[in-house]
């Protein structure tokens, strides 16, 4: 068995072979409080301190590339998810070997994503005109910016720059964290299991049982038909049975039981 790297040497393998990157969405909230309506409905309910109760208004509620936008850029937050490890807030670790990768789907997606800032470019014209019949008394002009301002907002950006400097405190622990990593994993991933336990157990269990008893049954009929239906169901619950729930287990082993069984009389 080869020799264990130190934490010091994970480090500088790291270091040799990752990047790090940065991934930057702007956005534009169309949502505003509106103070003099707030002003307004806290006075209707005697309520002094305008901060307890704010009116708010969408501003562009005709605008729906505005969520498509925001759908767009959760895919891409995504991408990077996917391609990186955590390092520092709003930074990510990537293998180097793998930075076209991710900067070909992500180019990809930021083409998408201008085409649609495009679009609320060309049409924010008609936004208005559509926010001005729907809020009625409460548009105001002086919540609409420019267009070039709206247009700015929603800008996007994906840096990368090598890991240089080798006395990064970060760095020095690239080791540890590696196995922290490893280790918060499997701990989440039990937490999750544990807390989804119940429900998967509800949902498995009382079909495999009610299953199991059919097939207890020596007045009951079976088909060959139905054979290969009720083994995938008993196989997709032993493979969700992750935490090993013994009922669940117990009801597996019995309609597999049974079915060979009854396979070998008819076969007799």
């Amino acid at each position: 068995m080869s020799d264990q790297l130190t934490n010091d040497q994970i480090a500088d393998k790291i270091r040799s072979s990752a990047l790090l990157v940065s991934l930057q969405l702007g956005s534009y909230n169309p949502v505003k409080t509106d103070k003099s309506e707030s002003r307004k409905v806290s006075s209707s309910h005697g309520i002094n301190d305008p901060k307890l109760m704010k009116v708010q208004k969408h501003t562009l509620p005709t605008a729906g590339v505005l969520e498509d936008i925001s759908k767009l850029d959760t895919k891409i937050r995504a991408v990077v998810d996917k391609f990186t490890a955590p390092f520092a807030r709003g930074i990510g670790l990537l293998p180097a070997i793998k930075f076209f990768d991710l900067r070909k789907e992500v180019n990809a997606l930021f083409d998408e994503r201008a085409t649609m800032v495009k679009r609320l470019a060309d049409e924010y014209s008609i936004y208005l005109d559509g926010a001005k019949r729907s809020l009625n008394g409460a548009f105001k002009d002086d919540d609409y910016p420019p267009v070039d301002h709206v247009v700015s907002r929603f800008y996007a950006k994906l840096d990368s720059f090598a890991i240089a400097n080798p006395k990064d405190a970060r760095l020095g622990v690239l080791g540890e964290i590696a196995e922290q990593i490893q280790a918060a994993q499997t701990e989440t991933l039990n937490d999750k299991l544990s807390s989804v336990a119940p429900y998967v157990r509800a949902s498995l269990l009382k079909p495999l049982c009610h299953l199991s008893s059919v097939l207890q049954n020596p007045d009951a009929k079976h088909f060959d038909s139905a054979f290969t239906n009720i083994l995938e169901a008993a196989e997709q619950a032993e493979h969700l049975n992750l935490l090993e729930d013994d009922q669940i287990n117990n009801a597996v082993f019995a309609i597999r039981d049974r079915l060979d069984r009854t396979m070998d009389q008819i076969k007799g």
